[in-house]
């Protein structure tokens, strides 16, 4: 789906659908904050910002509160598509398999 900036989306991760992705138009130089929080489950979220190549610009899993995720203040090198991914932490395997509902939030910051 595409995503634009101050637009909420809400999603499940489980191990049907691990990963949620989503593309949207920066501008270079652009500060944005995205968010991912928890909702129910035991999900420790991830979110992901990928440029048109789908080359990770930046990933955050735990800058939210608990296992909530915040990129916060990332500004876009250039103009172009980018893409939001929202997913789980994968580590450890006790914690490979969290599930549960989100909400993120995609925000362009100004000064």
């Amino acid at each position: 789906g595409r995503i634009t900036y101050g637009t909420t989306v809400t999603g499940f991760i489980d191990d049907l659908s691990p990963e949620l992705r989503w593309a949207f138009w920066g501008t270079a130089g652009d500060a944005i904050t995205v968010s991912m929080t928890r909702g129910d489950g035991n999900l420790d979220a991830v979110v992901r910002i990928l440029n048109d190549l789908e080359e990770q610009l930046v990933s955050d899993d735990d800058s939210g509160n608990e296992q909530d995720a915040r990129i916060d203040r990332y500004v876009l090198p250039r103009t172009g598509v980018y893409y939001l991914i929202a997913t789980r932490y994968s580590g450890a395997e006790g914690d490979a398999h969290t599930s549960g509902s989100f909400t993120l939030v995609l925000a362009r910051r100004f000064n």
